[in-house]
C-alpha cells in the first residue's frame, strides 16, 4: 500500500491561508486609504465652510462693490449675501449691505446690519457713521448726532463724522424752526379768532345800546302825550 503524502495538501492549504491573509491585508489596506481620502475630502469640505476661501470672498466683495458703484443696489446685495452665506460675520459684507439698503430707502433694514457689525466691534467707525446717516434719514437727528459723537470720541478729526454732524445739527435746527413757526402760526390764529370774537361782541353791544336808546325815546315821546 502506498502511503498518501499530505505534503502537497498541506502546502496547498498553507498557500490558501497565505493568499487569504494577503487578500485580507490588501483589502484592509485599501479600505484604510479610502477612508483617509474620504476624511480628507470631508475635511476639505468642512474647511470650505469654516475657513472660507479669502480670495473667493474678495472676488465676491469686488463684484458687489462694482454693482453698487453702478447704482444696482439690489445686485450688490446679492453678492454681499453670497459672502454672508460663507461667513455670516464678514464685517465688510454686513456694512456694505447696510449701505445698499440705505440707498434703497430701507433705513430700518440698514440699521439692522450696522447693529450686527457693532455687535462684533462696537468701535467700528464705518458702522457708527453709517448708522448715524440712517437715523438722520429717518428724521431722528438727535440720535444721529449721538452716533457721530461716538465716532468723534474715537477720532476727533474724522471728516465724515464732522460733516455728517453739521448736517444733522442743521436739520435739527430747521426742524426746531419749523416747530416754532407752527406754534407762532397757531398763536396768530388764536389771536385772530380772539379779535374776531371781540368784534362780534362789540357789534352785539352796539346793537343792544341802539335798542335801549330807541326804547327810551319812545318812553319820552309817550310821556309828553
Amino acid at each position: 500500500m502506498v502511503n498518501v503524502q499530505h505534503v502537497k495538501i498541506g502546502t496547498l492549504s498553507s498557500l490558501l491561508v497565505l493568499v487569504t491573509v494577503i487578500l485580507t491585508t490588501a483589502d484592509e489596506s485599501h479600505n484604510a486609504v479610502f477612508a483617509q481620502n474620504s476624511t480628507s475630502t470631508l475635511d476639505n469640505g468642512t474647511n470650505v465652510g469654516i475657513h472660507p476661501n479669502t480670495e473667493s470672498i474678495d472676488n465676491l466683495l469686488t463684484s458687489g462693490d462694482n454693482e453698487y458703484d453702478l447704482g444696482n443696489y439690489t445686485g450688490a446685495i446679492e453678492y454681499y449675501d453670497k459672502i454672508l452665506g460663507i461667513d455670516p460675520n464678514d464685517v465688510d459684507a454686513l456694512n456694505n449691505k447696510g449701505v445698499a439698503l440705505d440707498n434703497l430707502g430701507n433705513y430700518t433694514g440698514a440699521i439692522e446690519y450696522y447693529d450686527k457689525v457693532l455687535g462684533i466691534d462696537p468701535n467700528d467707525v464705518d458702522a457708527l457713521n453709517n448708522k448715524g446717516v440712517a437715523l438722520d434719514n429717518l428724521g431722528n437727528y438727535t440720535g444721529a448726532i449721538e452716533y457721530y459723537d461716538k465716532v468723534l470720541g474715537i477720532d476727533p478729526n474724522d471728516v465724515d463724522a464732522l460733516d455728517n454732524k453739521e448736517v444733522a445739527l442743521d436739520n435739527l435746527g430747521q426742524s426746531t424752526d419749523d416747530s416754532d413757526n407752527d406754534s407762532s402760526s397757531s398763536d396768530d390764529n388764536n389771536d385772530s379768532n380772539g379779535e374776531s370774537d371781540n368784534d362780534d361782541n362789540s357789534d352785539e353791544s352796539d346793537s343792544e345800546q341802539d335798542e335801549t336808546e330807541i326804547q327810551l325815546g319812545l318812553m319820552f315821546a309817550l310821556a309828553r302825550f
